[in-house]
């Protein structure tokens, strides 16, 4: 998504419409976190995220483990990026999901991702 995509859609996250499609609150907050992470750098991402992680609706589920893991991979934060993938496949149920946190934690060691 190029950054014109991204400042569309934190827009679209701010307003009252997507309530009406029964969009969680919280995960709307996720979802706009995502998106300044790719406007803003991968730091911003982090800090919010971080944020919401106290809440007993997202604990256990898996993409915020995800991707908190890719935010810190981009940072250069390998072994936080290596902890945080670890969990996510711990979490997940689905084997897509699983196959693409194991190429992330390659990537975490030198490979390609």
């Amino acid at each position: 998504m190029t950054p014109g995509k991204f400042t569309r859609l934190l827009t679209q996250l701010g307003s009252p419409g997507l309530y009406s499609v029964r969009v969680i609150p919280l995960l709307q907050q996720f979802a706009k976190a995502l998106a300044i992470a790719h406007l803003e750098g991968p730091a911003a991402g982090i800090r919010i995220i971080e944020q919401l992680v106290g809440s007993e609706l997202l604990r256990g589920y898996h993409l915020v483990d995800a991707a908190l893991g890719e935010l810190h991979r981009r940072s250069g934060h390998l072994l936080e990026a290596r902890r945080y993938f670890t969990q996510a496949m711990k979490l997940t149920q689905s084997e897509p999901d699983r196959e693409l946190l194991q190429r992330r934690l390659a990537a975490c060691d030198g490979a390609r991702p």
